[in-house]
């Protein structure tokens, strides 16, 4: 047996020494074809990272949006419904709780309003956001604060506001702050607590969603955001 396999080799060697050549480019194209199975699983993994990334950084995809269907088609004419169904604090509320392991949640609806500091006669074009303690992701507060529980609770009448809305109100005088004055919106007095970076030139002031009167949410229902904490906890809310 052992004298079989000797004679095995030794005609093994015969043949190497014979097509040396062939052999060599064998021997390559082997080392070539496995360096180029190890690219391509590599780019794979890459690529899979990647879009991983980018998938966890675009909230739209990590978000769940409800929002009530106002309008309907009569007739080929696109009209308001009469009767339909919206998420107020109460059942945000219980939504919230729900999920409350796997996202974060917020209320948010958004007017065009006027504004002016109080005894003030100019008035400033706004978006005033009706909005849940936690403002919204990724909200930063610069000076101040935001709205407490006790406050969301209630419906107190305060508010924060946008750093260009701010200093827009202070006629672009950097040196004067709004933080605890009072501003009037819509015949409303509301305590400015905080002030907010936004993203853009936007004039934007938000108060707590429970001091809007409930007949003028109806008629502005809010969205309901849901954000997942991470893309795979989304199946979950």
């Amino acid at each position: 047996m052992l004298k079989k396999i000797l004679i095995s080799c030794f005609l093994a060697l015969q043949n190497i020494r014979s097509n040396f050549f062939h052999t060599i480019l064998s021997v390559l194209g082997i080392v070539i074809g496995v360096a180029a199975l190890v690219a391509i699983l590599s780019l794979i993994d890459g690529m899979e990272k990647f879009a991983h990334e980018q998938i966890s950084k675009t909230t739209s995809l990590e978000a769940v949006i409800l929002q009530p269907q106002l309008y309907e088609q009569t007739d080929g004419v696109r009209m308001k419904k009469e009767n339909y169904v919206y998420i107020d604090y109460r059942y945000f509320q219980q939504l919230q709780e729900q999920v409350k392991e796997v996202a974060a949640g917020y209320m948010l609806t958004t007017e065009p309003k006027r504004i002016s500091v109080k005894d003030a006669k100019e008035k400033h074009g706004i978006y005033l956001s009706g909005v849940t303690k936690g403002i919204g992701p990724a909200v930063e507060v610069v000076k101040g604060e935001g709205f407490s529980e006790a406050e969301l609770t209630s419906g107190a009448k305060v508010a924060v506001l946008t750093e260009e809305l701010e200093l827009k109100m202070a006629n672009q005088d950097s040196s004067v702050s709004l933080l605890g004055k009072s501003v009037v919106i819509e015949d409303q007095e509301y305590l400015v607590k905080g002030i907010i970076k936004a993203d853009g030139q936007e004039a934007i002031a938000a108060i707590p969603i429970t001091a809007i009167d409930p007949a003028k949410l109806r008629e502005s229902p809010p969205q309901i955001i849901f954000q997942a904490y991470s893309v795979e906890l989304v199946p979950g809310i």
